[in-house]
């Protein structure tokens, strides 16, 4: 009798849950106490997310960034910015650098910007009439059949 009020005082005590050593016990799903599906659950979603995560960085690390270099010095990564209106649009970005772009209709114009957050504002005859945010890093986007690691279209 006295046996089982000790396990029941030592599940009470431990709060029920899994005890690791060590935080590679945590990871290897090696624990020396109860755990319940729950817990469990949530150390194998644990470890998933942190492989996914790994992963998503090795692939990141292995692309090859369009870059400029002029004399040795980087001028960003290579992005487009196409006009698919039918009208004659300005587009000002701002951000780590300040571009602006005066484009007509159908036009498309290749730039490379430094890595960082961007803000793009569209006027049509002085008047703004969109914004969006991008963001330019070395990872790479699929547009119009190509890899840019930036891009922005016009549709008015």
């Amino acid at each position: 009798m006295n046996a089982i009020w000790m396990v029941v005082l030592a599940v009470v005590l431990n709060g029920c849950g899994a005890m690791y050593g060590n935080e590679q016990e945590y990871w290897d799903g090696d624990f020396y106490n109860f755990a319940d599906p729950d817990e469990l659950a949530e150390i194998q979603n644990d470890r998933i997310s942190i492989m996914e995560r790994k992963m998503a960085l090795a692939k990141l690390r292995t692309i090859t960034p369009d870059v400029k270099s002029v004399n040795g010095v980087s001028h960003g990564f290579r992005g487009v910015i196409v006009n698919f209106s039918r009208k004659r649009l300005n587009v000002k970005v701002r951000g780590p650098e300040k571009k602006s772009y005066f484009m007509g209709p159908g036009e498309r114009v290749v730039d490379y910007l430094v890595p960082g957050s961007y803000k793009r504002t569209l006027f049509e005859r002085g008047k703004e009439i969109a914004t969006q945010n991008f963001v330019v890093s070395n990872q790479q986007h699929s547009f119009q059949g190509a890899l840019y690691h930036w891009y922005i279209y016009l549709e008015n």
